[in-house]
């Protein structure tokens, strides 16, 4: 079997797995769905991936890391801090549009193996991403250019105004009668409403005032 040839095997397999695992979890998902969906036989899935578990944990560390691969980009440029933060939720938000099963993908590992989810955030340098971000947002604080702010509670904010509407959506999407593409466009909105709610929440007092 040449090197292109088993590439392109692994790659069908890890986009079949994905569909499968984000669609059904760990627990609701077969070895022989993946092999279907991949339309290899199980002894060849079995032979690039000896378990489901070793496969899922594959496939949760890539999803986990989209949601923290742009924060270093955009938090090593030049920008003010407010832009930054701007761009992270809209980037976060853009990443659920086009996956929006991630967030209970990620939530029921988490609340049914935390020790995994723990061993993958250290593997993909999530905590130290962070620490990059909440170093940023103290500096500009102490230089005045935001007001003083407890950094985790900015933190939890942005991830709770965007991951929300993503978990809720069936409830919220009847609340508001919003069809598919309606809801759509109310997300597309939302990343400005939820950039704008958290900047003003960080100007310093003397420019809320004036604005």
């Amino acid at each position: 079997m040449s090197v292109d040839s088993v590439a392109t095997t692994e790659n069908s397999i890890r986009e079949a797995a994905r569909k499968i695992f984000l669609e059904k979890g760990l627990a609701g998902s077969r070895m022989q769905d993946i092999a279907d969906a991949a339309k290899i036989n199980k002894a060849m899935l079995h032979y690039y991936f000896r378990s489901k578990e070793k496969l899922f944990h594959l496939i949760f560390e890539n999803e986990l890391n989209n949601l923290f691969c742009n924060l270093d980009e955009i938090l090593d440029s030049p920008l003010p801090i407010l832009d930054k933060i701007q761009l992270i939720i809209e980037r976060d938000i853009n990443t659920l549009m086009d996956c929006p099963q991630l967030p209970i993908f990620l939530l029921n590992e988490m609340s049914q193996c935390p020790e995994n989810f723990l061993r993958c955030a250290h593997r993909i340098k999530a905590f130290q991403r962070y620490e990059k971000f909440r170093a940023q947002l103290e500096e500009e604080s102490k230089q005045g250019r935001i007001r003083a702010v407890n950094p985790d509670q900015v933190f939890l904010n942005m991830i709770a105004l965007t991951v929300y509407p993503f978990i809720a959506k069936p409830f919220l999407s009847s609340l508001f009668n919003l069809c598919e593409r309606d809801y759509a466009q109310f997300m597309l909105e939302r990343k400005k409403e939820v950039g704008r709610m958290v900047i003003e929440s960080l100007r310093p007092e003397t420019q809320t005032v004036m604005q």
